[in-house]
Parts: C-alpha cells; structure tokens; sequence
C-alpha cells in the first residue's frame, strides 16, 4: 500500500522547516494574506484572492509524485527536504520498518484541491499553512488493480526567508 496513507490519522505537529535545498516542494513566489482574519481573504473562502492556487495545485501535485518516488527509493535526502523533522521521523521509520527495500508505487490518477491556505505562528514562527485534497487511484508493487486513495496534506512554508513548502502532515479522509 502508499506507504504516506498509514503515516498519519490526523496531521502532526507543524514543526518549522529545516534547511534550504534545491528540493524544496512547492516553490512558488505568490503573496500570500497575513492571517485568517485579514480582509484580502476571498468571500467564503480561505484562500487569499491573490494567492496563484493554479499554479500551486500544479507543484502540489508534482510534488506528491515525487515524494512518493522519494519515499519508493528510499530516498532519505529528499525526504528530509521535502518534510518536516516530525514527518521525516515518520517516513525514516517507515524505511526502516521496510529494512530499506525499495518498493514501487504508481500514481494511476491524481486530483488536487486547494482547501485553505492561512498563517498561523509555529513555535514562535510564522507559517503559511496550505491544506490540499488529494484523490485519485494507485498500483503498489506489481499489483494489477489500482486503488482509490484520498488524504489531505498540510503543508507549511515560513513567511521570512527562502524556504519553500514542505510536508507537515497528512490526514486520512475517512
């Protein structure tokens, strides 16, 4: 099975992200509002008007590709990247759990869907904070019927400096 869906029931912890890389998920330039309750939030929505959720989805969705490749291979660098400490914790225990054998998981269809983005202060950080729904159907190691997945993931970029989104956690759809 996705070995991201048996990650977590509930999102973890926002932790702030650790270190620049060229691997950062999700590097985009939008301004994004200051907080929930700030006027530029769009009517009914909690995506700011003129945060580029186009743009986003389409690295969003790249993004979940790729980390799946990453956590596949037992990539631990890319993982470390494109996570949080407390997911990274999550997805290295999961590779160990593994013994370090390389599984192969393929994407058959992928959906995405912009659910919010806020700011919220993690440990005396500010955050932007973005939740995505995620929907589609997956093949794992050679199996010959895919599978419906949905989840959303929370992912969280600091307001100052040049780190991009990352990967704080993921949250099953029941």
């Amino acid at each position: 099975m996705l070995a991201i869906r048996f990650f977590m029931k509930s999102p973890a912890p926002r932790e702030p992200a650790g270190g620049v890389s060229n691997y950062r998920m999700l590097e985009q330039e939008s301004v994004i509002g200051q907080s929930r309750t700030t006027n530029n939030l769009q009517t009914g929505s909690n995506i700011p008007y003129d945060f580029d959720s186009v743009n986003f989805i389409k690295h969003a969705k790249l993004s979940f590709i790729n980390l799946q490749k990453a956590n596949d291979d037992n990539d631990i660098e890319m993982l470390r990247d494109m996570s949080t400490d407390e997911m990274f914790a999550v997805f290295k225990s999961q590779i160990e759990l593994r013994c370090g054998v390389h599984q192969h998981t393929e994407v058959v269809t992928l959906d995405a869907e912009l659910l919010e983005v806020v700011t919220e202060t993690v440990q005396h950080v500010q955050m932007h904070v973005a939740s995505v729904r995620f929907v589609g159907m997956i093949k794992d190691d050679g199996e010959t019927v895919a599978v419906a997945f949905e989840e959303v993931w929370n992912l969280q970029k600091p307001i100052t400096g040049s780190s991009g989104w990352t990967l704080a956690g993921i949250q099953q759809v029941a």
